[in-house]
């Protein structure tokens, strides 16, 4: 079986993760998986591409100069040409649009993950009405959230050709990780870190925690928050902790290739995002043992039950996330029951092997022409 992942990105980030764990387990199989990453001159990030290669994974770049490249296209339909792709499986807007093209010339099977629709702008909008229109003919398209299957169900004819397959992490990269993490920015073993490891753009809820922060330090002043990531908002968001005096309290780590140990130093790590898929960053800290507090968004309460393996809080509302912080910070016994039951379920429920068994039935399907 040989299979081409296809993917265009801007960054690495809870898509790309998902990517290379996928990669990984089947390039550890009978599967021959090649992992395609398009580099946009506009726009250019291979960095999953680089990681890859650290990995011995095969992968190849294509160049693509605008919106729609003609070369790209011819680029992607000769690679499965000469290598004899069985699959494409694409990931996201613009890999579905080129793999779908690719496909239909060479007459290879299709399949496409989607990982989330998050419209900021009426360019991107516009390319996931696309996308969305395209999907209808794919041979089969995943969701990684029941929200987002449901949203495949209004544009799809046949709900056999929709499957929701939870994003997996390899959980032993997380389990036992140590470092200086702490050591590096100063900060002691007395000092509690409450941490969020996101992309910084506004759908993530850096803002709202930085209003819980306010009010969590007010009560414990001897608490740190740290944010872990990088974006278009940093200024934005550096300002607004100064207007809200947190000042030194707050550490801007920018993007960090030791997660596992980032992992390590905190105390307790914190999605206050407004609306997700399943993030993978939320399964790495409930494999790194933390206590977790999560927005009530997409497939997160399906990962995490509210009292057993984390508290869930309604996105958007500063006050709770704060309430939710200040208990676990003070009931160290609730947040260590809380964490160990959270390392269980993702061990035995969200890992990357249960994820890539799942994905190879989905290829079986397409190729022995069943589904």
């Amino acid at each position: 079986m040989k299979i081409l992942q296809l993917i265009s990105s801007y960054g690495f980030f809870g898509a790309e993760n998902v990517v290379l764990e996928l990669s990984r387990q089947l390039s550890s199989g009978s599967v021959d998986n090649t992992l395609g990453v398009f580099e946009n001159t506009a726009n250019p990030h291979i960095e999953l591409h680089k990681k890859a290669k650290k990995n011995n994974l095969k992968t190849v770049v294509f160049k693509c100069r605008g919106r729609f490249d003609l070369m790209t296209l011819g680029a992607i339909r000769s690679y499965v040409r000469k290598n004899n792709i069985n699959i494409i499986h694409a990931h996201g807007y613009k890999s579905n649009i080129y793999g779908f093209a690719a496909a239909k010339m060479c007459g290879t099977q299709i399949a496409a993950t989607c990982h989330s629709w998050n419209s900021q702008d009426a360019r991107t909008r516009f390319y996931y009405g696309l996308e969305k229109f395209i999907l209808r003919w794919f041979g089969k398209v995943v969701a990684v959230s029941e929200d987002i299957g449901s949203e495949l169900l209004k544009i799809m004819t046949d709900c056999r050709d929709i499957s929701v397959i939870f994003n997996g992490i390899d959980t032993a990269r997380f389990m036992a990780a140590e470092g200086a993490v702490r050591e590096e920015f100063n900060i002691g073993k007395e000092t509690k870190i409450v941490g969020v490891v996101a992309r910084l753009s506004a759908e993530k809820g850096h803002s709202i925690f930085f209003e819980a922060a306010e009010n969590v330090s007010r009560l414990l002043p001897d608490v740190k928050f740290m944010l872990v990531g990088d974006g278009r908002l940093r200024g934005e968001l550096m300002a607004l902790s100064e207007k809200k005096g947190l000042g030194e309290k707050v550490i801007f780590t920018g993007l960090r290739d030791d997660l596992p140990q980032i992992y390590a130093a905190m105390d307790i790590f914190v999605l206050p995002s407004l609306n997700e898929g399943l993030p993978m960053v939320l399964l790495e800290a409930m494999a790194a043992r933390k206590p977790v507090i999560a927005s009530r968004v997409g497939a997160v309460p399906k990962v995490v039950r509210t009292e057993e393996d984390g508290l869930l809080v309604e996105p958007g509302s500063s006050g709770v996330l704060a309430d939710a912080i200040i208990r676990l910070l003070k009931d160290e016994k609730l947040a260590r029951q809380m964490a160990d039951n959270a390392n269980r379920k993702v061990a035995e429920e969200f890992s990357s092997r249960v994820m890539c068994s799942k994905y190879m039935s989905i290829y079986e399907e397409l190729l022995s022409g069943k589904w």
